[in-house]
C-alpha cells in the first residue's frame, strides 16, 4: 500500500507519483522486472494529484537524508507547460533543460533528481497512454 501520510517519507530515495493508478503501475513494473534481492530500494509516494505533486517538490528536496527523487507526472494536454511547471518548482541550483528530452532528465546534485513526463517525455498524454 502506498504511503498516505501527509508528511514526506524519510526514505532516502522516493518516486513521486500523482495517484493510486500510477502507484500500482510502477509497483507492478518494479516487481515484474526485479526480484526482491535485486530490486532498487525506493519508496513510491502518492501525492493524490498533479497539483499536490508539484507543490511537494521543494519539501521533498529539503527532506533530511534525501538521496534521490524521481518525479513521474502526466503531461496531460501541454508538454511545454507541464515541463515549465516542474522547472518552476525546483530551487535555482537545480536546473532542468529548457525543454524535455526523449531520455528524460536527471539533475546530478544532492539530492539527485530525475524527471519523466508521461507518456513518453515527448507527447501530450498520461500514464494510461503509456500502459496502452
Amino acid at each position: 500500500m502506498p504511503d498516505q501520510r501527509p508528511n514526506p517519507t524519510t526514505h532516502p530515495r522516493v518516486l513521486l507519483v500523482e495517484g493510486q493508478d500510477d502507484f500500482h503501475v510502477v509497483d507492478h513494473l518494479r516487481h515484474r522486472h526485479w526480484t526482491n534481492d535485486d530490486a532498487p530500494s525506493f519508496e513510491i509516494v502518492v501525492k493524490n494529484n498533479d497539483v499536490d505533486l508539484l507543490k511537494s517538490i521543494s519539501g521533498e528536496i529539503k527532506t533530511e537524508g534525501r538521496e534521490a527523487i524521481g518525479i513521474l507526472i502526466d503531461t496531460d494536454d501541454d508538454l511545454a507547460s507541464r515541463w515549465q511547471s516542474v522547472r518552476g518548482r525546483l530551487p535555482e541550483n537545480f536546473t532542468l533543460p529548457d525543454r524535455p528530452t526523449t531520455g528524460g532528465a536527471i539533475i546530478d546534485a544532492t539530492p539527485r533528481i530525475g524527471v519523466w513526463l508521461m507518456p513518453d517525455n515527448a507527447s501530450p498524454g498520461e500514464l494510461e497512454d503509456f500502459v496502452q
